[in-house]
């Protein structure tokens, strides 16, 4: 008996432990069913939903033809090698 608890069986049939641990184990079962349907029906309700709010055409409010292409000018290769050389020498340290 350590702090006044007994750990016994019949205590916890007397205290109707079983009961209580048997109406959790149902409540998380419950709980886990309905997140498991939930997921199951979310792309039938996204369907539903997309007939009234229908998605965009890009992320950031702007059509992907009106994004101008990366531009390479000569200053970026002279760049490049610089830094190139500098991670050399420090990695060769």
């Amino acid at each position: 008996m350590v702090l006044g608890i007994s750990l016994d069986f019949q205590s916890l049939m007397d205290s109707d432990g079983i009961v209580i641990a048997v109406t959790g184990l149902m409540i998380v079962f419950v709980a886990l069913a309905m997140v498991s349907l939930f997921i199951k029906v979310l792309p039938n309700i996204l369907n539903v939903v997309s007939l009234w709010v229908p998605e965009c055409e890009s992320p950031h409010g702007h059509s992907a033809d009106s994004i101008e292409p990366d531009v390479h000018s000569e200053d970026d290769d002279e760049v490049l090698a610089a830094i190139g050389f500098v991670l050399k020498n420090r990695l060769s340290k």
